[in-house]
């Protein structure tokens, strides 16, 4: 095949690229083709380039669609830190307190949504690390 002169400007480029496709094959490239045509592993290497296609996609798509996270769900998260419920605190002891009634009902709450949290988190690592610590 010739080689083509390097392009100095967009429309070299786009005049090289398409006489390109309307350039023939020689012999050897040509019996080359053939045997990629014929390879037995030819459809797994497409399946292999559509995944890493797809999965590229969708990594470019997600960086640009990310959504702002809802201020309400914001919100809750922040108070859950706060009270301890969630974040790097929540897996400590929970501390009691002794003064008014309407305090010792709130306390009392918050333990019991600290004890659900922890074990849906619990169940949430389960099955998380269950799907992805397969052996080889």
């Amino acid at each position: 095949m010739g080689e083509l002169p390097p392009a100095t400007s967009l429309n070299d480029l786009l005049s090289q690229l398409m006489s390109i496709s309307e350039q023939s094959l020689d012999d050897h490239t040509q019996q080359r083709k053939q045997q990629l045509q014929n390879h037995r592993m030819k459809n797994a290497l497409f399946e292999v380039l559509c995944e890493i296609k797809e999965k590229t996609a969708l990594s470019i798509r997600g960086g640009q669609e990310e959504a702002p996270e809802d201020p309400q769900l914001m919100r809750l998260d922040n108070m859950l830190v706060a009270e301890g419920v969630a974040g790097p605190d929540n897996r400590g002891p929970i501390q009691s307190d002794t003064s008014g009634g309407d305090q010792a009902d709130y306390r009392q709450k918050l333990t019991q949504i600290r004890l659900v949290y922890s074990e849906e988190l619990r169940k949430y690592e389960e099955v998380h690390f269950s799907l992805f610590n397969f052996e080889f």
